[in-house]
């Protein structure tokens, strides 16, 4: 099965930030169906998309999708 990864523009709610966009991580197989959604991923939007690429072009399981997101944060986050 080929998958597909894209990154959706999404509103979100909290009570500290009221609503605000961020971006969360859509896996679709070839017929377009949704396999997996991972809500909340990113507010930046270039930062979603190139994970989502990155893990396109990998043929990421979806079954490893929240433990690839997992890594890929702490290494954009984590300082030196």
């Amino acid at each position: 099965m080929t998958v597909s990864y894209r990154a959706i523009p999404c509103i979100y709610t909290a009570p500290e930030l009221g609503a605000y966009t961020a971006y969360a991580i859509l896996c679709t197989d070839e017929t377009g169906t949704e396999i997996a959604r991972l809500e909340d991923f990113s507010p930046d939007r270039r930062e979603a998309e190139a994970f989502a690429a990155r893990i396109t072009a990998g043929q990421l399981d979806p079954i490893h999708l929240i433990d690839a997101a997992e890594d890929f944060l702490c290494l954009a986050y984590t300082a030196d």
